[in-house]
């Protein structure tokens, strides 16, 4: 993913308060008089080289000057709860520069934290809700979603006049405000037209709203990693603002839908820093959905359709759940001493597993009709089907391409046992259905592949029942 930036958006201020009891009586008697009301006026200017709120697009600088009543909200927090104290009003600048002004409407004592927020929309911030899609003019970005956030302190009250600094990491105390960006901004191109994509993070760290609920709910909120996008018509282009809450690479699947109901899939990987605009290209392949969850029809003889990722996979890179074979729920630790059905000498024979409720972890899980395959299952795509090594995101393992031209990615996973993760990025081991048929039935069926032994050609095997290993499920 390309990404075109300009350095961390840095507004560095120097505040001067003054309250003016007499010039307020002269207004009329719209003021509550028992209220301590204060003049703020913040001095925005650049520090250090920054640009004030700009954002490098393909080296054009975007909303580098503030706009005439632009508006920016004073919180101060009170131990665990916040409280609206008042609006700070942009003056129209023609350079970097502007003042920011406004009425503060509280009691204000040493050590106060005060959280500055741009731009003000009342209490929701409802864009921050991830959605950004106006593909028409990309200035748009920064008037709608430059959202920015500066932490002061009440250091010092004389008479009328207030001083308040930043905190650095250590706790020490510094003149001026620096407003920090609070998402990223990507470009997404589709290869082919869509209406509405959702956006599911492997990691689930993508945060979709920032709360100004007064009752200790200040500050950017997670979701369970998904992000939908929606637009009005077809559309390729859409920008989306993101804040990746991990600050770590992270790998991003896509669903997408187009007006006429086609269902598409992709996957990108990033790593997206607050402050910066990102540009990506993301190619999406068809797909079928059934029961929430997407598959790819490989034209296989028996119609069997495969699903895009493992079970609890965050995206088709992902490696999902490890399971021992039969268990439905994944550990920490693989051993023969907490294996729910049986030990190294005897195992219960569980039969077939395929669609079972109790024991079809992808039954189980994802419901429908999905289950994970057969023996049966794995020698028909074995045999039907291109096995290619490749990397897909950073992510090893082998594209398997169906007779039709489809494909799906199967991430090289390897597998857990005592405690420890082995062969990852190395070899993909995925259960089967079948237990081997043996008098102790301490082994089930497995398929694996292997690029340093076997250039990544899939091979059949066994492994003791108690190993982990991921599911990829399969349809009709």
């Amino acid at each position: 993913m390309k990404k075109h930036l300009a350095k961390s958006l840095v507004l560095a201020s120097l505040l001067f308060w003054g309250a003016c009891s007499n010039e307020f009586e002269h207004k009329g008697d719209s003021l509550d008089k028992s209220i301590n009301y204060y003049t703020l006026v913040v001095n925005a200017t650049k520090s250090n080289g920054e640009i004030t709120r700009g954002l490098s697009l393909d080296g054009t600088t975007l909303n580098q000057k503030w706009d005439d009543g632009e508006n920016v909200t004073i919180l101060k927090k009170d131990g665990i709860n916040w409280t609206e104290i008042g609006t700070l009003t942009a003056s129209a600048s023609s350079t970097e520069n502007t003042i920011l002004s406004g009425i503060v409407n509280s009691k204000l004592n040493v050590n106060d934290e005060l959280h500055l927020l741009f731009p003000r929309t009342t209490w929701d911030y409802t864009g921050q809700n991830g959605i950004l899609h106006d593909a028409s003019s990309e200035t748009t970005i920064e008037k709608k979603y430059d959202y920015a956030k500066a932490i002061v302190y009440v250091t010092a009250i004389e008479g009328n006049n207030v001083t308040v600094k930043r905190k650095d990491d250590l706790g020490n105390y510094h003149d001026g405000a620096i407003f920090n960006k609070e998402q990223a901004i990507t470009k997404f191109t589709f290869s082919v037209p869509v209406k509405s994509f959702t956006i599911k993070s492997t990691y689930k760290s993508i945060v979709q709203y920032y709360t100004l609920d007064p009752i200790g709910g200040l500050g950017f909120h997670a979701t369970n990693g998904d992000l939908t996008v929606t637009a009005s018509t077809d559309q390729t282009v859409f920008y989306v603002a993101i804040r990746n809450n991990s600050e770590y690479k992270d790998y991003y699947s896509f669903s997408a839908t187009d007006a006429s109901n086609n269902h598409y899939a992709g996957v990108k990987s990033a790593k997206l820093v607050n402050g910066k605009f990102y540009t990506t290209d993301v190619t999406l392949f068809p797909v079928g959905i059934h029961n929430d969850h997407e598959y790819v029809d490989l034209g296989l003889p028996s119609g069997t359709k495969w699903a895009t990722m493992n079970v609890e996979a965050g995206s088709i890179v992902g490696n999902g759940g490890f399971y021992a074979w039969g268990e439905t729920t994944a550990k920490d630790t693989y051993a023969w001493d907490n294996y729910s059905f049986g030990n190294s000498s005897s195992c219960t024979d569980l039969g077939d597993i395929s669609g079972s409720s109790i024991y079809d972890v992808a039954r189980l899980k994802w419901g429908g009709s999905w289950r994970m395959p057969t023996l049966s299952e794995y020698e028909e795509i074995k045999t039907n089907c291109t096995w290619t090594w490749t990397t897909i995101c950073g992510v090893a393992g082998d594209l398997v391409t169906g007779i039709n031209g489809n494909s799906i990615f199967l991430p090289a996973t390897g597998f857990k046992r005592w405690g420890v993760w082995e062969d990852k990025g190395k070899i993909g081991f995925y259960w089967l259905t079948t237990g081997m048929p043996t008098s102790d039935h301490t082994t089930a069926f497995d398929f694996y592949f292997n690029k340093d032994f076997y250039g990544g050609a899939p091979n059949g095997g066994s492994q003791h029942r108690y190993v982990g290993y991921v599911v990829r499920p399969v349809t009709e």
